[in-house]
């Protein structure tokens, strides 16, 4: 639903958040990153945990999902959707 702005989500913001997120694992061995131990690096894994971080202290009121998409080329790509709990 459409704020008072006109707008879902600020994009700045969004844009912020996503780069702080992905800053996080960009050009590391993710094999070797706390955030993924016990568990492989596979696209899928990588998607869920950016969903996961992106709404971490992100208000999330308004919004039902949240699906973030991976793609390593046009024919390997991965998504996860985030089912938000209603507030």
């Amino acid at each position: 639903q459409l704020s008072q702005y006109a707008v879902v989500i600020d994009i700045g913001e969004a844009t912020s958040r996503l780069r702080s997120v992905l800053d996080e694992i960009d050009y590391r061995n993710l094999d070797e990153s706390p955030a993924f131990a016990g568990r492989l690096s596979t696209t899928e894994a990588i998607a869920q945990h950016v969903a996961v971080r992106l709404c971490e202290g992100f208000d999330t009121r308004g919004f039902a999902e949240l699906e973030v998409t991976l793609r390593e080329h046009p024919d390997a790509w991965a998504s996860f959707t985030l089912t938000l709990p209603p507030r």
